[in-house]
This record gives C-alpha cells, structure tokens and sequence, in this order.
C-alpha cells in the first residue's frame, strides 16, 4: 500500500523512529505515522550515485503498489 504524507509527520516520525540503515543513497527509517509502521527513506544529497539509486527505487515502488 503507497500512502502520502505531510511533511511534519515524516519529521515526527523520524525522530521517534528507529534507523534499519545507510546505504549509499541515505537512511532507512521505521517508524510509525497514523497508526501505521512505514519505512522511510531519507536521500542524501551529497551523492549524484546515490540520488540515482534513490529516484529508481521511488519509480520502482510506485509502479508496484
């Protein structure tokens, strides 16, 4: 299932949140948002590789909910 949500509760959430891992791309968090345990994922800007990664995952995703 693919939720949108506001921006004040990813930050809310990644703040209670617990971090799963870094990759090259940024940080994965689990966290809870409505009720609901979701997976965030965090790019890091500082790197173009990891910024290209990060946009396949998101298409990769959105075309399999």
């Amino acid at each position: 299932m693919f939720c949108e949500f506001n921006p004040s509760e990813v930050d809310d959430a990644i703040e209670n949140g617990t971090v799963l891992g870094r990759g090259a791309y940024g940080s994965v968090y689990k966290a809870k948002i409505r009720n609901k345990t979701v997976a965030i994922k965090i790019n890091n800007y500082g790197s173009w590789q990891g910024e290209r990664e990060f946009n396949q995952e998101v298409t990769t995703n959105e075309t399999t909910r």
